[in-house]
């Protein structure tokens, strides 16, 4: 785990690359922003052809919606952001035990409870997407109901990660995480007093979270690649570390625009 220390704190390697990923954070936002505003000049000439509608310009729907959309992409990259964080707990902690690094009688103990450390650590991951909204860049446009629609897509896009790298790189020692959110997905989507018109609310708030989902994959993917073939990402031995560190300087960035004027350019 030394190696993975000396490596992501050399600002030489890592730099650059969140130059990279702040670059890409002004293309997605500015994507975002382009659609918000296509949607939000479709929704004026709605309110203006209906004569009970309180008429309100058009620059003032651009600006609720593209603040709406950029929240929506925030909190699905926080929300995923504090789940990888977790997971990346989970796998120092296991490759520490593994190297020896860890003695007893915590090894024996993190042995026989491991799958029970990693559920309390991806539930804990709540309170950390928490901090992110409310504190570090204050989320004030969506409702509670919108929040944990997003919540839920942030675990369906770990789980395709998750599912990507085992395709991929064959890594069977991801199994335990997959399981872990298969379940807690299906848990959201299913329990024990559901009925159809809940499932069908869910449906439809992971449906809407979609387009997000997919610019994000697109986003992470490209990234990546880019990280992988430098060299700056480390793909042996935990890739789960790699993506977390990815997704905090996607956070970084997110933090960067908001704190200072640049905000301004998008909403």
């Amino acid at each position: 785990m030394s190696y993975y220390y000396r490596h992501y704190t050399n600002l030489s390697i890592t730099g650059p690359f969140f130059l990279v990923v702040l670059a890409g954070m002004f293309i997605v936002l500015t994507i975002i922003a382009l659609i918000a505003r296509h949607k939000g000049k479709a929704e004026y000439e709605r309110t203006r052809r209906n004569s009970h509608t309180r008429q309100i310009t058009r620059k003032q729907l651009n600006r609720a919606n593209t603040r709406i959309f950029l929240d929506r992409f925030y909190e699905l990259v926080f929300s995923s952001t504090s789940v990888l964080l977790m997971m990346f707990t989970y796998i120092c902690i296991r490759n520490m035990i593994y190297e020896g690094q860890i003695r007893e009688p915590f090894a024996t103990i993190w042995n026989d409870w491991e799958n029970f450390f990693l559920l309390f650590l991806i539930l804990f991951s709540v309170f950390i997407t928490i901090f992110f909204d409310h504190v570090i860049v204050k989320i004030r446009s969506l409702t509670p109901d919108s929040m944990a629609n997003i919540r839920l897509s942030s675990s369906v896009y770990i789980l395709i990660l998750l599912v990507a790298i085992y395709i991929g790189y064959g890594e069977h020692a991801y199994m335990n995480l997959i399981f872990m959110m298969s379940a807690m997905v299906a848990g959201r989507f299913v329990y024990f007093d559901f009925t159809i018109k809940d499932f069908k609310r869910l449906c439809a708030g992971v449906g809407e979270s979609m387009p997000f989902i997919g610019l994000l994959l697109a986003y992470s993917g490209l990234l990546s690649f880019y990280g992988f073939q430098t060299k700056v990402l480390i793909s042996a031995y935990g890739i789960i570390i790699s993506l977390f560190i990815e997704h905090l300087f996607m956070c970084i960035g997110i933090i960067l625009i908001e704190r200072t004027p640049l905000h301004r350019l998008f909403c």
